[in-house]
């Protein structure tokens, strides 16, 4: 009987000790969770107040300054001013004045070459007949003279027909470049007053021709 009376006794201090031991153990918790939450806060604390010069700035990168673009100058700006130029810089016109008859030498007016037994213009007679033509008119007071000549070849009767033909042909052409006919004469030669009296194929061919003589 007393044995089974002391079990109530026995199983209170079990109990008793069990709500000690349950107790401290969770003292022991709440201190752990507050030491952690005291060593998490100091920690963050710790990094908040840690100066920011630890860590090394970053260079920043300098920008070139942008090109300033140069201006286009004015178009009154180049152009140059009327009064800047000194009067005696312009260059003077002198006045037209026609030269003198005696200032055309007898080679500068060219002979006007034929071909054999014509009177027609060769392709390179008309050019020498308008090259004469612009030096006439290029002086004052002229007096023109045509001689028509030929080549040997032939009787005298038939080739002063021909030079006659010659020098007609040149003066009528003369006369579509504005030419005054009145200025112009003609005579023929033929073949008796050869301009080279050589008996070749060359001579023959500078005697078929109308020289230019100024009188």
């Amino acid at each position: 009987m007393a044995t089974q009376a002391g079990l109530p006794q026995v199983a209170k201090l079990v109990g008793i000790v069990a709500w000690i031991g349950l107790a401290g153990l969770m003292a022991g918790c709440a201190s752990e969770r507050a030491t952690t939450v005291t060593t998490d806060q100091t920690i963050r604390e710790e990094r908040v107040t840690e100066p920011l010069g630890h860590f090394p700035a970053m260079p920043r990168a300098e920008k070139e300054p942008a090109p300033v673009p140069t201006p286009a100058p004015s178009a009154q700006a180049t152009r140059p001013s009327s009064a800047a130029v000194a009067p005696e810089a312009l260059p003077a016109t002198p006045p037209a004045v026609s030269a003198p008859i005696e200032a055309l030498g007898a080679a500068a007016l060219l002979d006007i070459p034929f071909d054999f037994d014509r009177y027609t213009f060769r392709l390179d007679a008309k050019n020498i007949i308008e090259v004469n033509a612009l030096r006439l008119k290029e002086q004052s007071g002229w007096k023109l003279l045509l001689e028509g000549r030929c080549d040997e070849v032939g009787t005298a009767d038939y080739n002063l027909v021909l030079g006659q033909q010659r020098a007609d042909a040149v003066k009528k052409y003369l006369a579509s470049l504005d030419l005054p006919p009145s200025a112009i004469q003609t005579v023929s030669y033929g073949k008796e007053q050869p301009l080279c009296t050589e008996h070749s194929t060359a001579c023959w061919e500078k005697n078929r021709s109308v020289r230019f003589v100024l009188k």
